[in-house]
Order: structure tokens, then C-alpha cells, then sequence
């Protein structure tokens, strides 16, 4: 049989490696993880016992656990979209490299600039960025793709995702690639339109999402 435990805000943990009692969030934290995964592990890793001041203790390696299991659920929740949404739409002129934000503001983002430096966002803390999706509401010309790259301080990243020549409107997407930020890196979004003859699909989406790093 499992081990549960039952919290109370009055309770406190005893930490072996602290030598002292931690305060009652730990114990809300330390519940949470055994009403999350309370069939993950071995009874004997999370049974605890109470000591004379009627602290609860657990072992070192129950701790440890908890600890990992808060920085997963950490992992999984922190986290934000930065995007785009143009009522209008934009295209790109024919046989053209050129970029946007991920963020509205003073740029007026809803065009894009054949220069990386005026549609380039400060990043305030570490993380990583996935899930690039652009949004489409005509046909990409048949005389070439259309392709998207997040970029990093000036340079592309692996981060791309291309809409074929003819491509339908719809929404695309990489849902694989992923790239890591510091606090201060720079990003911004390429758009090259490979069509010699006619301007790009109308664009009027875009979005990636940003997971703060632990």
C-alpha cells in the first residue's frame, strides 16, 4: 500500500540537510507531489516518522524527489506566447527577405522591415522557444515558398517552418525544433518570399511560445 499524506498549513518538515524545520510550503509542496505521482515510488522512500517536537521527517531522498518533481511541474507551467495578430494582413514583396517582431508596441509591428535590428525584442530572462506557428488567410503564389525562421541575436536558429509553393491558406507549424535564450538575447522573425513574380500569401499570424529555463 501507498503511502498519502495528509497536510495541514500548521505542519513543518524536518530537513536532514538543512538542520532545521521548513516552513508549512514545503509541506503543501511535498503533498503535492504525492497526490500528483503518490504510486511512483517505493513506501519506504516517503514514509515519515515525527520527531519530538512532533515535526514530520522525511528521509534525504524523499526530499530530493520532491525537490525534482516541483522543478518538472515548474518546467511544464512557466511559460508564455509571444505573438502577433495583423487585422489587415501583410505580405511579402516579391524575391524578398524580410522581418518582424513577436511583440506589438512602438515598432508597429504590423509591417516588416528589410532591416533585423528594427523588429528585434530584448528576452528578460533565460529560456527556450518552441512551437512556431504562422497563420495565413490566402494562397502562397505558385512561383515559390514562403519560409519562416526565428532568429537569435541576428542569426537564424533551427527554429523555421516553410509554406510550399501553392500552399493553401492555413495555419503552420514546427512543433519539433527548439532553441535556447539568455536574459538579454535579441529575437525576431524572418520571412523571405522565394516568388520572383508575385507578393507573398497575407500573413496576419504569428506566435511561438517561451518557457522560462530552472
Amino acid at each position: 500500500m501507498k503511502a498519502r499524506f495528509v497536510f495541514s498549513p500548521l505542519l513543518s518538515v524536518f530537513d536532514f540537510r538543512q538542520k532545521k524545520s521548513v516552513p508549512s510550503l514545503a509541506v503543501l509542496s511535498i503533498a503535492l507531489l504525492f497526490v500528483l505521482s503518490s504510486n511512483a515510488y517505493p513506501q519506504e522512500i516517503i514514509t515519515g516518522t515525527e520527531n519530538e517536537a512532533g515535526e514530520m521527517v522525511l528521509s534525504q531522498e524523499g526530499i530530493d524527489i520532491a525537490n525534482e518533481e516541483l522543478r518538472k511541474l515548474r518546467r511544464t507551467s512557466d511559460s508564455c506566447v509571444l505573438g502577433f495578430a495583423s487585422s489587415g494582413g501583410v505580405s511579402i514583396g516579391t524575391d524578398l527577405t524580410t522581418y518582424a517582431a513577436f511583440m506589438g508596441g512602438a515598432f508597429g509591428t504590423t509591417n516588416f522591415n528589410s532591416t533585423s535590428g528594427r523588429r528585434q525584442h530584448i528576452l528578460p530572462y533565460a529560456g527556450v522557444v518552441k512551437n512556431l506557428y504562422i497563420r495565413t488567410t490566402t494562397a502562397q503564389p505558385a512561383g515559390g515558398s514562403l519560409v519562416f525562421t526565428v532568429r537569435k541575436n541576428g542569426t537564424d536558429t533551427a527554429v523555421t517552418l516553410t509554406i510550399a509553393a501553392g500552399g493553401s491558406a492555413g495555419t503552420f507549424t514546427d512543433l519539433t525544433n527548439s532553441v535556447s535564450f539568455d536574459a538579454g538575447d535579441l529575437i525576431d522573425l524572418k520571412a523571405v518570399n522565394n516568388d520572383g513574380v508575385s507578393v507573398s500569401a497575407t500573413v496576419n499570424q504569428w506566435s511561438i511560445e517561451y518557457q522560462r529555463e530552472n
